[in-house]
């Protein structure tokens, strides 16, 4: 039987679905520790990405598809927000956050390079204006030798006809 998928998303399915079972066990370490309201947010939007992803890639339309991955990218700022905040009440390690935050900012960043494929204007005289991003994400840097400064991702709208 042939694959019925339109978009082919896998190594972003496939770290998006490792990524939702890191968060899984987070939350069971979490609850251990008595920490519902944090653990039950940070499971809920980190395991919502891979849902997302795997649903992209059965989207209907080119717009259906930018549409899912649109989620999953707020999904997985979401996540790195709770991640963050687990981190600086200093619920969880330095060493768990790292890996962990590493792994999403990683999915992050896949997202965002696939939603801006698929923004690009096509060859046509009409698509060839400069076009001013749709939005920016400002990814905080951790390395010590460069606290303090961001890495600015930029979004460019897509061109609908």
């Amino acid at each position: 039987m042939e694959n019925p998928k339109k978009y082919n998303v896998g190594v972003l399915e496939e770290k998006t679905y490792l990524f939702a079972l890191r968060i899984i066990k987070a939350y069971k370490y979490l609850t251990d520790k008595n920490i519902y309201v944090l653990s039950k947010q940070l499971l809920r939007s980190g395991t919502s990405i891979g849902a997302n992803c795997r649903e992209a890639a059965y989207a209907q339309s080119k717009q259906d598809f930018i549409s899912k991955l649109s989620i999953a990218l707020k999904e997985t700022n979401e996540t790195i927000y709770w991640l963050e905040l687990l981190h600086d009440s200093n619920i969880i390690s330095e060493e768990s956050f790292t890996s962990v935050h590493t792994d999403a900012l990683e999915i992050l960043k896949l997202l965002i390079s696939i939603i801006n494929l698929y923004h690009r204007p096509g060859k046509n005289a009409r698509t060839k204006r400069i076009q001013k991003p749709l939005f920016l994400i400002k990814i905080p840097l951790i390395s010590e030798e460069i606290r303090g400064k961001v890495s600015i991702i930029r979004f460019y709208p897509a061109i609908v006809r």
